[in-house]
């Protein structure tokens, strides 16, 4: 099991160097599964000539539109350009039965893990070889847990037995 998200983990660390794009691995709750998610920019409207394309592209902008008028001037400020394109998913892997994700967290700016309280929880890969410090911890129903962590800057993905506490992610990072 540890072996299997651990080399998931990589492949899409890789994948986002080998492809020159923005990668995403998300876990959901509710569905006990992980995907892997490429991000692409919009692309250009379709030709008027084909209508119903067209037409379903003007109804995807008038979403957009709906959704940056309820944000705030903050929420406003605070978009990058990931909030301009979407991100597609490549691949959907299931935990094994009778595991679950226990917990992911990542390292904000402050230096501080924000536990994610979302039923959709991700990780960025970038291709400059960049990703996001993460802890990722997995249980079975016997709660046998797995932690995984992240190396933002090496790309390195390590497997510890059992919960790894706050502190110890900490520690690990800074020893990086």
């Amino acid at each position: 099991m540890g072996r299997d998200i651990t080399q998931q983990v990589f492949a899409t660390y890789a994948q986002a160097q080998k492809q020159g794009k923005v990668f995403r691995l998300s876990f959901s709750a509710e569905l006990n599964s992980y995907f892997i998610e490429r991000f692409e920019l919009p692309k250009p409207p379709p030709s008027e000539d084909n209508e119903e394309a067209f037409k379903k592209w003007q109804e995807k902008q008038k979403e957009k539109e709906k959704a940056e008028e309820a944000m705030s001037p903050e929420e406003l400020r605070d978009r990058t350009s990931l909030d301009l394109g979407e991100f597609i998913r490549v691949k959907e892997n299931k935990l094994p039965e009778g595991f679950k994700l226990k917990q992911l967290l990542k390292w904000n700016e402050e230096g501080v893990p924000e536990p994610k309280e979302a039923q959709i929880q991700s990780l960025l890969f970038y291709p400059t070889g960049e990703m996001d410090a993460g802890l990722i911890i997995i249980e079975d129903d016997a709660g046998r847990a797995l932690s995984l962590t992240t190396d933002p800057l090496s790309g390195r993905v390590k497997a510890h037995s059992g919960v790894l506490t706050q502190e110890e992610w900490k520690s690990l990072l800074q020893e990086g």
